[in-house]
C-alpha cells in the first residue's frame, strides 16, 4: 500500500562553507515523491534560445515554478507568461509539484508524520488547523500556509541535491517582467552581484509595482539594496537562492511556525549571508494572486489591489483601516 505522506527524507551533510555553522552538520529536507514523481522538466531547447543568451552562465544554474497538480491553468498562465517575456528560460525550468496543505493537514496519518519528524510543533499544527479557510493575518499560518512551506522548501533542496550555484524560484502566479530581468539575474550569475538570496518579486512600497499590474510604476532601472536585519520582505513569487543560502533555509527553516516570506525574512537564518531585493522590483505577479489558499483574502482585500493598480502603490496605505493589502 501507498503511504500516504508523500514525502522522503533526504539527509545532507553540511560544512562551514555551506551554511557558516562550525563541525558536521545533518540537514534535514524535504523531498517530493508526488503519485507521478517528483518534478517534471518541459522539453528541452537548448542551444536556440539559452545559447543565444548566456549559455556559459547557465552552467550551475536551475529554474523552478511550483504548481499544484489540481490547477494547471496557473501553470498554462505561468508558460505563456514565460513563452512571451523569457523564452530562453525555457531550456532550463523545471516544475516542482507543489503540496495541498487542506489535503495534507485533513489526513490523520500525515498530521503525525509531520509532527513525528519535528516539521511543525503540536501548537502550531493547532493554529493551521483553525484557519483551514486561510489565515485572517500575517501573524498566523494555515494549511494553505503550510503547504506552500513545504513546497518552496522542495525547491531548496533540489538546488542542494543537484549542487546548483544558483537557483530561480518561481510561485505560478508571476506574469509579469521587466525590462532588466534577465540582465541582473546575468550579473548574479556571473558574481557582478553577490547575493545568498535576491528578491526580484516583493511586495513592498519600494517595489513600485502594483500586484496584477503589468508594469511597474517607475521607469528608474531597479537596482540592489541591502536588507536590513529583521527586515520583513513579503511575498516570494520570484527569488534567487544560492546553494548555501538554500542549505541554510533547509537547517534553521524547521519547525514551520509563522508563514513563508516571514520566515525567510528571519535575521538569524541570514547570518553572514547576502540578501538584497531590487527596488523597483523587476516582476509581479498577476491577478491570479488575489485568490489564496495561504491567506482569507475578502473582498475589501481583491478590490483594493485592484484600485492600488489604478492608483498607484501610495494608494494601498487608504485601505490599511480596513483590511491589509
Amino acid at each position: 500500500a501507498q503511504a500516504v505522506f508523500p514525502y522522503s527524507m533526504r539527509v545532507f551533510t553540511s560544512s562551514p562553507e555551506a551554511g557558516g555553522m562550525r563541525g558536521p552538520l545533518l540537514l534535514v529536507a524535504l523531498s517530493l515523491c508526488g503519485r507521478q514523481g517528483g518534478s517534471v522538466r518541459p522539453k528541452s531547447t537548448r542551444g536556440s534560445q539559452a545559447a543565444a543568451f548566456f549559455d556559459k552562465d547557465l552552467e550551475g544554474f536551475g529554474a523552478f515554478v511550483i504548481n499544484l497538480d489540481s490547477n494547471p491553468q496557473r501553470l498554462a498562465g505561468f508558460m505563456d507568461a514565460v513563452g512571451k517575456n523569457q523564452p530562453w528560460m525555457t531550456s532550463v525550468l523545471q516544475r516542482v509539484a507543489g503540496v495541498d496543505g487542506r489535503k495534507l493537514l485533513a489526513n490523520e496519518s500525515a498530521r503525525k508524520e509531520l509532527l513525528g519528524r519535528g516539521l511543525i510543533r503540536p501548537a502550531d499544527l493547532r493554529r493551521a488547523m483553525d484557519s483551514r479557510k486561510g489565515s485572517e493575518s500575517w501573524n498566523n499560518i494555515s494549511p494553505g500556509a503550510v503547504g506552500l512551506y513545504l513546497s518552496h522548501s522542495n525547491a531548496w533542496r533540489e538546488i542542494v541535491d543537484r549542487g546548483l550555484r544558483h537557483g530561480l524560484i518561481f510561485e505560478d502566479d508571476l506574469r509579469f517582467y521587466g525590462r532588466d530581468f534577465k540582465a541582473r539575474l546575468r550579473d548574479i550569475l556571473r558574481g557582478d552581484i553577490q547575493a545568498d538570496i535576491a528578491y526580484f518579486q516583493h511586495c513592498m512600497d519600494s517595489s513600485s509595482w502594483p500586484s496584477g499590474a503589468d508594469r511597474a510604476e517607475s521607469s528608474s532601472p531597479p537596482r540592489p539594496r541591502q536588507v536590513s536585519k529583521g527586515e520583513l520582505v513579503p511575498c516570494l513569487a520570484s527569488y534567487v537562492l544560492s546553494e548555501r543560502g538554500a542549505r541554510r533555509l533547509l537547517n534553521r527553516g524547521f519547525p514551520i511556525s509563522q508563514q513563508l516570506d516571514m520566515a525567510v525574512s528571519d535575521s538569524e537564518t541570514w547570518r553572514g549571508l547576502s540578501r538584497i531585493v531590487f527596488e523597483p522590483a523587476l516582476a509581479q505577479v498577476g491577478q491570479e494572486s488575489f485568490i489564496s489558499s495561504v491567506q482569507a483574502n475578502n473582498l475589501c482585500q481583491q478590490w483594493g489591489w485592484k484600485v492600488v493598480g489604478l492608483l498607484g502603490m501610495w494608494s494601498r496605505h487608504l485601505f490599511y483601516p480596513f483590511c491589509a493589502i
